[in-house]
């Protein structure tokens, strides 16, 4: 029986004859008194809770760490996610093959993809916000290609650019891409804004270069000894 459908009488008599009797509040001793005075007995929880009501949220905060360091707990956690992975829902495309573009040209599409994501890129660490008012981007479309220009290699004429993380070309018109954040913990700055393959920025995660260049290494060495 819960705790919260004892009466306030059978608590008082509880704390009058166990508790400041001497008595351990949750002992075989006290659990047998409490059977034969109600003819039942909490569980050893409820009264834990009665003598020391912080015990509750300490027992609390002892699950969550166990969840999070238990590793049945976090294997587990993942083989639910791997059963629950459905495919995305919406498929990215190429801005050349997009709508926009059949309506108002490759270059207008583009500024307007550029301006799109930097407000995405701006909305990082904003609580229950996925993109801000553009208004409110301490950038823009102008600003960043020619930020790439010096750091990618970008080319505005042919609108290749070298992806950030692996180094490969790519084409802003013609493929698929991400705008990242360099170092995750650096801020939505111009500096920490970077360019990379869809895939490259999937890989990476919220990982910063020298973490995700590391685990490259780690995987490449255990994979060739396979």
């Amino acid at each position: 029986m819960a705790g919260n459908r004892y009466t306030d009488e059978q608590k008082s008599w509880y704390f009058k004859n166990i508790v400041e009797a001497g008595i351990p509040p949750t002992g075989k001793l006290s659990l047998d008194m409490l059977k034969q005075e109600w003819g039942k007995a909490p569980s050893k929880a409820t009264l834990q809770y009665w003598v020391n009501p912080n015990e509750k949220e300490k027992l609390r905060e002892r699950k969550q760490k166990y969840r999070k360091e238990n590793i049945n707990t976090i294997v587990g956690n993942r083989l639910w996610l791997f059963k629950k992975h459905t495919a995305p829902k919406t498929i990215e495309v190429p801005i050349v093959k997009n709508a926009r573009t059949r309506n108002r040209g490759v270059e207008k599409s583009l500024i307007f993809t550029v301006n799109e994501r930097i407000t995405r890129f701006h909305a990082k660490g904003v609580k229950g916000v996925d993109k801000v008012l553009k208004e409110a981007c301490t950038f823009l479309s102008k600003d960043v290609l020619e930020f790439w220009q010096d750091s990618q290699k970008y080319n505005p004429e042919t609108h290749d650019i070298i992806c950030h993380v692996c180094g490969d070309s790519l084409n802003l018109i013609n493929d698929t891409w991400h705008m990242d954040h360099i170092d995750p913990k650096d801020g939505n700055t111009l500096e920490n804004c970077s360019c990379t393959h869809s895939m490259c920025n999937q890989v990476k995660t919220s990982l910063p270069m020298e973490e995700l260049v590391t685990l490259a290494k780690k995987i490449v060495k255990y994979q060739s000894h396979i």
